[in-house]
């Protein structure tokens, strides 16, 4: 009887693999979109202020927001 290979170390490189590049593409698209899902984020309060803003960057370990408009809505 000859022993059975074993595959785990095989089946966890592929599981932490699948794993990482799924958290990049996640990672990706939500720093694409970071601006659509964060106005849409914004809007979803039920308050007097509307708020809006055309970009957003990372800088110096810092975030740059631009082109912010806050506006009042009776």
């Amino acid at each position: 009887m000859t022993p059975r290979p074993r595959r785990w170390r095989r089946r966890l490189a592929w599981g932490l693999g699948s794993a990482a590049l799924l958290a990049a593409g996640l990672g990706t698209a939500v720093w694409l979109g970071r601006v659509s899902l964060l106005n849409r984020w914004l809007a979803d309060g039920h308050g007097v202020w509307r708020v809006n803003l055309t970009g957003l960057e990372l800088k110096d370990s810092q975030i740059e927001v631009t082109g912010l408009r806050v506006s009042h809505t009776d």
